[in-house]
Parts: structure tokens; sequence; C-alpha cells
């Protein structure tokens, strides 16, 4: 339909006019006709033109009174600037975060600490209101919340007596992480009793576990998820409490345990092993700052202003102790994390053939923590095994190759921890009892980013957001 016929591209109409700059610029018609559209800028005073045909032809603004709305699907029109004006006066002008899109929810990273926006007596208020998710009447409908959508799941597996999910999707460094963990204590505290259970408490337990072992600082995000989670929290057949749960990993990226890009972090565990150094417990584990380890030092990041490493420790060793892991285990485990920092720092000499010192301090470090004598290490790193028929020979490798095997073995090593730690957790929250019913399940994926040269993994993980 044309402008000059359809009666909505007349003078005097506000719009939006694209801009490849800014995106989206607010200008009002002067003129329109079948074929041309011109338009004035507001705040450049530009007079610009626009084929009507053109896929970049202004779009119409919405009314007043509609900037702002909770629920997106109020707009009179639903398009990018519509959309991207109205979280953006929620934002900056309404202070909130979140913002309805039919029955989804849209976050926006405030990027700073919102602790009136979540805990226990926020969640309380919910309880006296309806979701807005297939309410007709004039109820008192919940503001948008992550607390509304986890809800919402709820009651419907209390209605319907089926299984629902939450999934947490969007771009890398938008929030993702803590809208899972908010859904999920959610689920605890409105599936519990008065008093928090053993369960409960161990559900909430497992959040700041999984973090430390499985989140790092990147450019965007001080605390990115680097792998995706999903954790189906299991009820009794009322739907009313929670009786277990279980988690899923997946992806893990075993790459950062040897390398980080500029300003990033390896994994929060080994900076937080690195703060406490000094502690008495910790005097067997040969630990240094985390500045002075090849595997934690490369994004010069070490230190960072929104994490405070050495409580995040004591608050985790809480936490595994609350799941049934005892302090003894606790170290063992800490003592492989440190091994891992020390083969990082292993000088690896020769040419065609590698060579390590037999006295290099962090090889024999390495080896101690990891229970190995030193030559053992030393030959896992500078010669491979080959299999020819009934034949096994070992064969020396090159320095660069030395430094390939080194790494790899790190990151295996990692790997095999990553997984015991979500098999404890999931031994702690497995539920003894028979009267299972449906579960509530929430996915927290990797965050989609896009870059100028796309590895494969990226590229699925962003065809997974999609």
């Amino acid at each position: 339909m044309s402008a000059g016929s359809d009666g909505l591209f007349t003078p005097g109409t506000r719009v939006w006019v694209p801009n490849a700059q800014v995106g989206w610029e607010a200008g009002t018609i002067l003129s329109a006709n079948d074929a041309i559209i011109s338009v004035v800028v507001d705040e450049s005073g530009q007079k610009v033109t626009f084929e009507v045909e053109s896929p970049l032809r202004p779009e119409l603004q919405n009314p007043e009174i509609l900037v702002g709305a909770e629920d997106l699907t109020e707009l009179s029109y639903m398009h990018e600037p519509g959309v991207l004006r109205t979280l953006a006066v929620r934002f900056t002008q309404r202070k909130t975060v979140y913002t309805y899109c039919g029955i989804v929810l849209i976050a926006i990273n405030p990027y700073q600490r919102q602790d009136d926006l979540y805990g226990q007596e926020k969640i309380a208020t919910f309880g006296k209101k309806d979701t807005p998710f297939g309410i007709v009447d004039d109820a008192d409908i919940c503001e948008p919340h992550v607390y509304a959508v986890a809800k919402a799941a709820m009651e419907k597996l209390q209605r319907t007596n089926k299984s629902q999910s939450v999934i947490v999707s969007g771009e890398s460094g938008a929030g993702k992480t803590v809208s899972a963990k908010e859904a999920m204590r959610y689920f605890a505290q409105v599936g519990g009793a008065d008093v928090e259970t053993s369960i409960e408490a161990k559900v909430l337990s497992s959040n700041p576990i999984m973090e430390c072992f499985g989140n790092a600082k990147t450019t965007r995000n001080d605390n990115s998820s680097r792998f995706g989670k999903y954790i189906a929290m299991y009820f009794g057949t009322a739907g009313r409490s929670i009786l277990g749960a279980q988690m899923r990993t997946y992806l893990l990226e075993k790459s950062r345990v040897v390398y980080q890009a500029e300003i990033e972090r390896n994994y929060h565990i080994f900076y937080s092993l690195c703060a406490c150094a000094d502690d008495p417990r910790f005097e067997n584990l040969l630990l240094n700052s985390a500045e002075s380890f090849h595997y934690t030092n490369q994004g010069g990041a070490a230190d960072v202003d929104s994490i405070d490493d050495k409580t995040n420790l004591h608050e985790i060793m809480e936490c595994m102790e609350r799941l049934g892991i005892p302090t003894e285990s606790q170290i063992e485990l800490f003592g492989v994390m440190s091994a891992i920092l020390h083969l990082g720092n292993i000088d690896i000499g020769g040419g065609e053939r590698a060579t390590v010192a037999p006295d290099d301090p962090h090889c024999e470090a390495a080896a101690e923590l990891f229970g190995l004598p030193t030559p053992a290490l030393v030959k896992a790193i500078t010669q491979k095994l080959v299999i020819a028929g009934k034949e096994k020979i070992n064969k020396p490798l090159s320095r660069e190759e030395a430094g390939y095997a080194r790494d790899a073995l790190a990151k295996h090593v990692y790997s095999h921890v990553f997984d015991w730690i979500v098999a404890v957790v999931n031994d702690s929250l497995a539920s003894s009892e028979t009267s299972i019913g449906s579960f509530i399940g929430v996915l927290d994926i990797y965050g989609f980013e896009t870059f100028p040269v796309n590895s494969y993994e990226q590229f699925c993980i962003n065809y997974a957001n999609e």
C-alpha cells in the first residue's frame, strides 16, 4: 500500500528515521506521496527523503501514552525502533530492567547490583498477585519480573501436572546467569516449607560452586557462564514441594583454562585460590599470586573491582560442605587446581626434541600435587605413545608439540574435575522419594556473540539461541 493512499504517512506524523550511526532518530514527516516521503530530523534539522518501497523507510512512532508499556504487545507498532524506545524509557526513566512481550520476558542487564529487585521479601509479594499469562479479568497482575515467569511455570505445573521449562537465552553479558539463578531461588523458596529444608539449601548452594568453576570475566561480563546448564527441579505429585533436582551441563569452554584474551580472566576458582595463598589451610598447595602464573596472567585482569575472590572462596567452601564435600576433599580438589597452574609455568626447552629440566620447580610442584613422580610427568609432556600393531613406542615431541601436550593435559584434567563436581552436586540433589511428579527445568545457555571471524562452536551456540 502506498504512503499517499494508506493515510498513515501524512505531513506532521511523527516517525523514526533510520540512521547508520545511532540506529534510529526521531523526526516529523514534511510531505508524502505515492513515491517519496520527506522527513525533517528533530535533533539535526536535516531534511531527508525516502522511497516509499524502500526497506529503509521511516517507521511510525507509537502514541506517547503507550511508550513505556509493561507489555510490548500493547504497542500500536511493534517494530525495531518502537521496541527499543519502549525498553529505553522503561530502563532509564522507570528504572526497571524487565518488560513483557507476551509470554516472553525481556531483561536488560544494568551492570550493577539490584538487591531491592530480588530476595525473599520480593518473592513474597508475588504470592498475592496473578501472572499476566492467560489472565482475562482485572485482577492484580504481577509486574514484569523473572519471579512472575517462575510463578507462571509453577502454577501451570500444579494446574496441569505437566512438566514446564524456563529458557534463558540472550546475548553474552545480558544477565542470563542472574535470571536463571533467581528463577531457581523462587522455586526453592516457594516450593518448600516456611523453614528452608535441606534440599532447598542444597539447590541454592549449587549455584556459587558452579559459578566459581564454570564462570569467568570476559570483555562483556565479569561473571560470564562459560558452559551451558540445564537444571530440572522435581516436585511432589501435587507440585507443591521440591523433592530433588538434577543438572546437565554442556560445552564447557576448556580453552579458557590455558588461554585468555586481553582483559579477560580464567575461571574464578584459580583467582580465589591465589587470593587465599597465605591461608594456613593451603600451605601445602604451593600457591602464589595470580600474576605469577601463566594460565592466570595473560589477560592482565587478575583483580576485578566487582569480584571479591577471597570472600568467594570461603563461600563456596561452605556450600561444598552443605553438599557433603568435607574440607579434606576440598583441599585435595584445590591441590589439583594448583597443579594445573604450575603446569602452565613449566619451562619447556629443546627444539625438535622437547626437554624439561629435572629440577624445574613448577614441574616438581605439579607432580607433587598430582601425586606423581616428576619423571612421569615430564614423560607425559615431552613424549607421546605410538601403538603400531602389538608394539608400543614412546616418540619424543618437539618443543612446540610438548607445549600443546601440556595445555591439553591441563584442559583434560580441568574438564574431569568439572564433571566430578557436577556428579557430586547431582548426588547431593538426588531424591530418595518414590512419588516424584513433574519437574520444572531451567536452561541457562551460552550467550550468543558475533565476531569478525566466528568459530564453528560459536555458530552452534548462536544457532541454539536463535
